[in-house]
This record gives structure tokens, C-alpha cells and sequence, in this order.
């Protein structure tokens, strides 16, 4: 099949779309066209790269655009706009034998191309829109505000020949919407080349925070935890693998300075993604701590399957579809993240329970091995497919 990947949000390396799903397509022998905005230089072998925001006609992304080139978050939406309307330009004269669209606006995007030129699309979402959607908006609004994404996401879902989601309450909400359309569940795991299974610990136990520091990932409460573990003299060190947000720079740094954390503290800067599960491995307890939100708890945190995959013990969020899983294959603790106290016993009970922490991180990996992983992930993107060209023929 002519494949064309478009999206308004991602950017051309992201690690979910290119790295994974993009080049198993074209694996799998599908001619495979992405297309999207440069940020970071990309090539495959195969595969064909087209920048959103040059000149429609034009190919390649030679040039790649740097983080000075991203607009500041008030105007994102409107360059997310205008690069919905590129994305109709580039897909009208590519005329691809089927569309996979990432987000919701490129769903709409492809809803519309299906019904205008009968382009077939697939839908991959990745978060739970009918939940996230009205969080933008004043709180009267909201009931409506779902309830009008939810029409329009359950005319994408009839509409597209195939949804792929992220969670396993994302995909009953969509089998509800339209249980004719085929729906699969794609983990977004990490390739095992890059993210090494380690069980070696050598001193204090390692506890490890992947990704940006913010309000809504639990920054303020990762340092109140931290510190009142320290206060308890707790044998730690910590591993900062992300930046901290400047909204809540200020007072997470005066917590962990205030707390003397900071010669417990490594934070190796910007890695390239490959690079993270290497340093991610010589970790043992891994910390997600998303605040009760909508989309958080309705969506899977991506440094989960990295948790699992490098041999971390994870502290999750309870009653949430990422605490789920950690329940489910037994990885880890759930704890209320809204709570100092709760993080740090959660934290605790790890360190204080290594035998039990060793049996946690193997099950994690046993369920990357066999369930989880994005090689598993690529057979269930090899059936779906098949389904898909064969209706199309």
C-alpha cells in the first residue's frame, strides 16, 4: 500500500510514529511516506520524509528546524492549524491509498478527506481526547464541549477503516463508539536494542524520574517526597532524566536545595532517546506520578514499558489505567500522587524490600518480553494491516 503518515503535532523523529510505527510499515514492505514538521535530522533506508512546512511539492528534510523555531505555547494552536491545512495540500496531491493521522485535528483532517476525494484512513490516538479536550476550556463549557468531541470521535471511529490506541480503557471507549470498526491496542514500548535489562545494583538504591518536571507530572510532590525520605535517612540517590518546567522551577529547586538533595542529585541533561534506556538501566525504582487529571488516568504513561524494560520497580498512580497495569503484572506499588507521604512510602517499601523489589522488576520484564514490547507490538500491527489492505482491495 501507498501509506501516508500526517500529522500536526509530532514532529519527524518522534520516537512513537517514526522510530516505531512508521518504519514497521515500511518493514512490512508498504510504501511508506511521513510527513510532519523537522525538528532533529531523520533518515531511513526506505522510507520517505516530507516537511509539513515547506512549499507543497517539495521533499525531504534536510534542513532541520531547531527548538528556537517552536512557537511559544499561546500561538501553538494556531501553527498547529496552519499545518492541518498544509497536511490537506500534501495529502490531496500525494493521494496515498490510505492516511494514518496521530491527532485529533488530523483525524478530523482525514474524516473530511474520506468524505470529500474517499481517501481510507486509519486513526491512531494516543490520548483520550473526549477527556482532555474540555480541560481546555471554562468549566461551564465542558459537558458540551465533551459532548461535541465525542460525536466527532465516534463519526472518525465509523469513518476510519482501523483505530489504534494506547490503553485498554481507550479502546473499549472506542469499541462503544463503533463496535463494526477494528480496534488494537498498540503499547507505545520502547525497541529492546535501546533500552537494556539490568538487575546490578551498586550502592544506595537509584530512583529515577523520566521526562520533563511539571505541575501536572508531580514535580512538587517527587521533591517533597524526596525530602522527607532524606529526613528520614533513607539510603537513596536520585536520577533526573528530564528538565524542570520554568513554571515550577523555582520552588521544586528551593525544595531539593532546601532538602540538601542536590549531592544526591544526578541530572545528566537532554539525551538523545536512544541514549535514555543505557542510563535509565542503572536505576531500580522508577517514579510516575501524573496528577489525577482526565487524560492522565485514562491514557498509559510512555515511561512505563521503559521502566519495565530496563528493570525498575515502578511507583504509579492508584486507580489509574497506568496503576492498572502495574497491578496487573505485579511491577511495582501504587500510590495516591497527590499525597507526599503516600510517594514516599511507596518509595519505602521498595528499598526496605529488595527480594520483593527483584521479583517486581523481572515480572515487568517477563511482560516486555512476551506481552508488551514493541516486537509484539509489531505483530499486532502486522495483522491489523493485513485486515486493512485486504478490505481495501
Amino acid at each position: 500500500m501507498k501509506i501516508l503518515i500526517i500529522s500536526s503535532g509530532h514532529f519527524l523523529h518522534d520516537d512513537r510514529i517514526v522510530n516505531k510505527q512508521a518504519f514497521t510499515l515500511s518493514d512490512m514492505g508498504h510504501d511508506v511516506t511521513y510527513c510532519a514538521e523537522p525538528r532533529l535530522p531523520i533518515s531511513h533506508p526506505v522510507m520517505n520524509f516530507l516537511d509539513v512546512t515547506e512549499a507543497v511539492g517539495s521533499s525531504g528534510c534536510h534542513t532541520p528546524k531547531t527548538s528556537d523555531t517552536m512557537p511559544p505555547r499561546s500561538g501553538r494552536w494556531k501553527h498547529r492549524a496552519w499545518k492541518v491545512w498544509r497536511l490537506l495540500k500534501h495529502t490531496k496531491q500525494f493521494k496515498p491509498d490510505l492516511v494514518v493521522c496521530h491527532e485529533f485535528e488530523s483525524a478530523v483532517l482525514a474524516w473530511y478527506m474520506k468524505k470529500r476525494f474517499g481517501f481510507s484512513y486509519v486513526f491512531d490516538s494516543h490520548e483520550c481526547f473526549q477527556l482532555s479536550a474540555p480541560m481546555r476550556f471554562p468549566k461551564f463549557s465542558q459537558p458540551l464541549v465533551h459532548w461535541l468531541v465525542t460525536c466527532m470521535l465516534k463519526s472518525i471511529a465509523k469513518n476510519a477503516v482501523a483505530v489504534t490506541v494506547v490503553s485498554p480503557g481507550n479502546e473499549e471507549f472506542f469499541n462503544k463508539l463503533s463496535p463494526k470498526t477494528p480496534t488494537a491496542i498498540l503499547h507505545n514500548s520502547s525497541p529492546l536494542e535501546y533500552f537494556p535489562f539490568s538487575e546490578e545494583e551498586n550502592g544506595p538504591v537509584k530512583i529515577v524520574h523520566e521526562g520533563t518536571f511539571s505541575a501536572n507530572r508531580g514535580a512538587i510532590q517527587i521533591a517533597e517526597a524526596l525530602a522527607l525520605l532524606k529526613k528520614r535517612d533513607v539510603d537513596f540517590c536520585f536520577l533526573a532524566l528530564g528538565s524542570v518546567e520554568d513554571s515550577i522551577k523555582e520552588p521544586f529547586m528551593a525544595i531539593m536545595k532546601d532538602a540538601g538533595l542536590e549531592e544526591r542529585t544526578e541530572m545528566p541533561g537532554r539525551l538523545p532517546w536512544t541514549e535514555f534506556g543505557k542510563v535509565e538501566a542503572t536505576g531500580q525504582i522508577g517514579l510516575i506520578c501524573m496528577q489525577p487529571l482526565p487524560n492522565n488516568y485514562g491514557s498509559l504513561s510512555n515511561k512505563l514499558y521503559s521502566y519495565m524494560a530496563c528493570g525498575l520497580a515502578v511507583v504509579g498512580m492508584k486507580s489509574s489505567q497506568t496503576g492498572m497495569m502495574i497491578e496487573k503484572y505485579q511491577c511495582g506499588v501504587t500510590v495516591d500522587p497527590t499525597d507526599t507521604k503516600s510517594i514516599a512510602e511507596g518509595i519505602n517499601y521498595l528499598i526496605e524490600h529488595p527480594e520483593e523489589r527483584l521479583e517486581m522488576i523481572r515480572n515487568g520484564r517477563k511482560a516486555i518480553d512476551e506481552e508488551l514490547g514493541w516486537h509484539c507490538m509489531e505483530e499486532v500491527m502486522k495483522e491489523l494491516y493485513s485486515k486493512v489492505e485486504e478490505n481495501l482491495k
